[in-house]
């Protein structure tokens, strides 16, 4: 008997799902919207109805008021993916929640037809969808670093260029809300025969290659790009807002407030892709008790613009004492930085950056300089591979083309996107020109020997690299940085001879020349101890010669690191 009951029960049948995955409908006009069964992948032809569900948001059991009228859906012919487009017998309203109803009775057509239904036919079709002015704002795909642009994601398509005045407004903790004027762009125009006229602060759709017209794509239905005019954003996360975009009801969208935190930056894998840096370290060399040596830099931005250009601070110090020979260089300064996008699918930006500094020793005695150095950053996307950058093009592949909802749901912190390896290359042309400013007295302890530095102009040209491979939490650095010295500059030294009859040792000032290549190069790894890799246990290896003293360097050094 229990078989019997078993078989029996075995034999009824659910009635089949027409989407086995997903349903997405986005509202283009305030009467007209497209549907999409499965990313596209089915279709139908069918008539429904629409209820007004708004009053279940204060009381679930809110009955559902019927909207008078048919819905009609019908599929669009002669496209790759199967869509359908629906005209609702009145206009919706905004700030409303709604049921679209489709029966089986009423489905005319579905294609492929393949697979049909079982034995109990298709199964009832409810589609939920909201007027609300809500949207998802999430970086693009390109490296944060060159980033001015974002991507707005959207279940209500986007009114037309003369309403739009978008701006990105950065929200501040007690402090009023700064706006940063932008540039909208949708990625698709609502409708087929849809016409509209670009605005200084809206473009039109990019043009399709066969018409030339601006492109009607059914799976960018809903998404637009936001671009900032000038400005960027300094930090490496912020909380951001859009205002003074508009839906086709002529509401402006908000970015619901948990998913206002973006991040704007990558983290810093080196000294180099670093805005804060400090090595505290134990360095041991050839043939010298191991001391203790401090690497540090400051380039932070400064506020404000000058003809497009940012202001920034320049603070470097790469010193040591003891007996090791260490770079003994300390710079200060600052200057002006603009990033110039290409947007080529090779050469991404260029990143122009000159700065005045005071070039000196670490004793501020021997050497004091006066630099003009002129930089040009090439950002190349074939060499950016960062773990960041890969994890964060994972989760937008992950929400590529689906709906808003659907997107909220998704977590960017979400393990499954985070990658384990990575890597970047980076690299720079540049040039030093200046003078020195002092003419010291280099002279022994005891004050046997001394030696005049003359005073030198100073011309050096130096292209720079560097390159770093990161696997889960360690981090292998190579910056590398061959130097040209087209003006010989001086160095006033002290060293130790001995004398070849008696043996004895002694200090004797000299005056060092140099002029033609100097090569400097650091190759380092490092742990990070916390999951953002701020603070790290390195160990790294320098050898060359930096100005402005030039001295031969070949340590070790090892010790905690901090990168913001």
């Amino acid at each position: 008997m229990a078989f019997g009951l078993f078989a029996s029960l075995s034999c009824i049948a659910a009635p089949s799902k027409i989407c086995a995955t997903r349903v997405d409908l986005k509202i283009v006009a305030r009467d007209v919207a497209w549907l999409s069964c499965d990313s596209g992948l089915r279709g139908l032809d069918a008539a429904g109805e629409l209820f007004d569900v708004s009053g279940r948001d204060d009381d679930p059991t809110a009955p559902a008021l019927a909207i008078p009228g048919v819905v009609t859906i019908r599929l669009t012919p002669n496209t790759l993916l199967h869509y359908s487009e629906v005209h609702f017998p009145s206009d919706l309203q905004h700030n409303k929640n709604y049921v679209l109803k489709i029966v089986p009775s009423n489905i005319s057509s579905v294609v492929p037809p393949e697979p049909g239904p079982g034995a109990e036919g298709w199964a009832p079709l409810y589609v939920s969808f909201s007027t609300k002015a809500t949207t998802v704002l999430t970086n693009g795909k390109d490296p944060a670093e060159t980033g001015s642009e974002f991507v707005l994601t959207s279940d209500i398509g986007f009114a037309a260029c003369a309403q739009q005045k978008p701006t990105i407004e950065e929200i501040l903790p007690l402090l009023k809300a700064k706006p940063h004027p932008a540039v909208l762009r949708r990625s698709s125009l609502g409708l087929p025969d849809e016409r509209d006229t670009p605005t200084a602060s809206c473009q039109l759709p990019e043009p399709d290659p066969q018409t030339g017209r601006p492109q009607f794509n059914l799976p960018r239905i809903g998404q637009a790009f936001l671009t900032l005019r000038g400005d960027r954003f300094n930090q490496a996360k912020a909380q951001l807002n859009v205002r003074g975009v508009y839906d086709v009801f002529g509401q402006e969208i908000s970015i619901p407030k948990e998913k206002q935190k973006i991040a704007l930056k990558d983290l810093p894998k080196g000294k180099d892709d670093a805005t804060y840096y400090l090595q505290f370290s134990n360095q041991a060399g050839p043939g010298a008790k191991p001391t203790w040596a401090l690497d540090a830099k400051g380039a932070p931005l400064l506020g404000g613009e000058f003809l497009g250009f940012t202001p920034t601070l320049n603070v470097l110090a790469n010193v040591g004492y003891g007996n090791v020979q260490s770079p003994n260089t300390i710079t200060l300064g600052g200057g002006l930085t603009q990033l110039f996008l290409i947007k080529n699918s090779t050469l991404q930006a260029l990143r122009f950056a000159p700065t005045f500094n005071f070039e000196t020793d670490r004793t501020f005695e021997k050497e004091r300089n006066l630099i003009f150095s002129p930089d040009l950053r090439v950002y190349l996307s074939f060499l950016n591979y960062k773990r960041d950058l890969r994890s964060r093009r994972a989760y937008l592949d992950a929400i590529e083309n689906k709906a808003q909802a659907e997107i909220s749901k998704v977590d960017p912190d979400d393990p499954k996107f985070k990658k384990n390896w990575g890597f970047f290359t980076q690299l720079w042309v540049g040039m030093e020109t200046g003078g020195s400013l002092i003419r010291p007295t280099v002279q022994t302890t005891d004050k046997t020997s001394s030696v005049l530095v003359p005073s030198y102009g100073i011309v050096r040209f130096h292209p720079k690299l560097q390159s770093n491979f990161e696997l889960w939490r360690f981090t292998l650095d190579l910056n590398v940085t061959p130097r040209y010295i087209a003006e010989t500059e001086f160095v006033g030294r002290v060293v130790s001879i001995t004398n070849p009859i008696t043996g004895a040792k002694k200090s004797v000032a000299i005056l060092d020349s140099v002029q033609g290549w100097r090569g400097y190069g650091e190759v380092s790894l490092s742990l990070a101890l916390d999951q953002s890799s701020h603070i790290n246990l390195t160990t790294a290896y320098k050898r060359g010669s930096a100005p402005p003293s030039f001295n031969k360097v070949d340590v070790v050094q090892s010790g905690i690191t901090l990168k913001y």
